[in-house]
């Protein structure tokens, strides 16, 4: 929380607003990250590394929504290492690999997030509160833009839409060749 006030000027105050909320996700989920490549978890695409992607572009995004434009992220998790690194002798010893992975996962999934935000304006722009977003249009943000469903779901929630789930699994069950072709 402390880093997210120096760098951007805001004044945490321990309550629901938005930023507060940022600020603790980005906290939260950095010294989560920094003891998960510690003990040799690394961003990937299933299992434990799946839950480390999630929690670190959960805090990118948070961290964008509060006004880091630029790599934030890897020096968060460093912070965690000195807070924690005397008692957890096993982050100061990982404390390069640590800042690397949250490095490179950011410079990865800032691309991955100014697409999709891209893509899924335009979907949504005309959708009132309570409306459903298409589940192919989910489908699409995944399949095309690496855009997390998940995370599609959480910014749908945060505008009162719904997503249409069936809609969304059937278009993953269409072969992607089938569905490039027609």
């Amino acid at each position: 929380v402390a880093f997210s006030e120096e760098k951007l000027g805001k004044k945490y105050t321990s309550s629901d607003a938005i930023d507060d909320v940022a600020m603790r996700v980005i906290a939260d989920h950095a010294r989560a990250t920094a003891f998960l490549v510690a003990d040799g978890v690394l961003p990937e695409n299933v299992g434990r590394g799946y839950v480390l992607r999630s929690i670190m572009r959960r805090a990118i995004r948070f961290g964008d929504q509060l006004g880091f434009k630029d790599a934030f992220f890897h020096e968060v998790a460093a912070r965690a290492v000195d807070m924690f690194g005397a008692h957890y002798t096993e982050l100061e010893r990982a404390r390069s690999l640590i800042e690397k992975v949250a490095a490179s996962e950011e410079e990865a999934f800032r691309r991955t997030l100014r697409n999709g935000l891209e893509v899924y304006a335009l979907a949504t722009k005309n959708l009132a509160k309570g409306a459903t977003i298409a589940g192919s249009v989910v489908f699409d943000l995944k399949a095309t833009h690496g855009f997390p469903h998940d995370l599609t779901a959480q910014m749908a929630r945060e505008r009162g839409l719904e997503i249409d789930w069936d809609g969304f699994k059937k278009a993953e069950e269409v072969p992607l060749e089938a569905s490039t072709t027609e």
